[in-house]
């Protein structure tokens, strides 16, 4: 338990987010394995933060304590819609909601959300994947709710979610399906969720995806610049 505090408590020293699994993890711990492992969980999460953050609490307190917490706590709401956050969990960003196919998109996300649900009722049924089960629900809400959304930030998705996946797919009884191993089970589910969750399609163009220009020629100032123009969507912020 304190090494998995310790680990829960470096996440939390990176983005403040961290503090979201670290209070659901060690409330799950609470109710299954009682207080003192809770508490000696939280502790060593406390301590590791206190490690990476109290150097620079102490060389700037004002200055930590704003950019670290306040400026993170603060930020401002951007203007998606539930559906646009939803297709950034799912990876479309927001450039892929827009016109006809925008509307299918979205049938298709609420599908991808009913689709969630049984792969979680699934997951729950085995007893050891129960906690990725909540984690995954409560980091989601989260990234809904959260003011500031981002197509990277659905990453943070990416470990309950792998987790959840697998257990589902041990419980899979569907014929024929059921008869293939069950690594083949899991690895025919990640593929095919995969190809979905990152569509190539030939000619697609737009404002979120490459375009690339003619190269201008030799000598010309425009010859140092880059001719691959990058995804607005997938841009670091």
């Amino acid at each position: 338990m304190l090494l998995a505090g310790l680990v829960l408590g470096l996440g939390v020293s990176v983005k403040i987010w961290g503090i979201v699994p670290l209070v659901v993890v060690a409330a799950w711990v609470w109710w299954r394995q009682g207080r003192r492992d809770s508490l000696v969980l939280a502790s060593g999460a406390v301590l590791s933060a206190t490690v990476v953050c109290l150097p620079f609490f102490l060389l700037s307190p004002r200055s930590m304590l704003r950019y670290v917490v306040a400026d993170q706590l603060g930020r401002p709401r951007t203007s998606l819609t539930i559906i646009d956050r939803i297709g950034f969990l799912a990876g479309f960003g927001k450039d892929g909601l827009g016109g006809v196919g925008g509307v299918a998109i979205a049938v298709l996300l609420l599908v991808l959300v009913a689709l969630a649900a049984g792969v979680g009722y699934l997951a729950w049924q085995v007893a050891t994947a129960r906690l990725a089960v909540v984690l995954g629900a409560v980091l989601a809400l989260m990234l809904v709710a959260t003011p500031s959304m981002y197509l990277q930030y659905g990453a943070v998705l990416a470990a309950p979610v792998a987790v959840v996946i697998g257990a589902a797919s041990t419980r899979l009884e569907l014929a024929p399906f059921s008869r293939v191993p069950a690594p083949r089970r899991l690895a025919a589910v990640v593929l095919v969720l995969a190809a979905w969750r990152h569509p190539r399609w030939p000619g697609r163009t737009g404002p979120g995806c490459p375009t690339r220009s003619r190269r201008p020629p030799r000598g010309s100032k425009a010859a140092s610049r880059p001719t691959t123009r990058p995804c607005s969507s997938s841009r670091m912020r």
